[in-house]
């Protein structure tokens, strides 16, 4: 995922088979994920949050995100 700075906002998205396939973002200030964020965010990035928190914790491989994704748009 690509990051840049947006206002008070760190903005991450990212284009996978050159289409945005997922967007979200964090607050400069954040230092902890409350668990409404991590839902918006698993929202945001097309996740339930079980499957945010294995991307979050590894145990889904990027590999295995990118094929959810392209899964969801066929």
């Amino acid at each position: 995922m690509a990051s840049c700075t947006e206002t008070q906002h760190r903005v991450f998205r990212l284009w996978l088979d050159g289409e945005l396939a997922a967007r979200t973002y964090i607050s400069h200030g954040e230092r902890e994920l409350s668990a409404f964020h991590a839902a918006q965010m698993a929202k945001q990035v097309q996740l339930s949050k079980e499957q945010f928190f294995d991307a979050v914790n590894c145990p889904l491989s990027q590999e295995e995100y990118y094929d959810l994704l392209r899964a969801r748009r066929e």
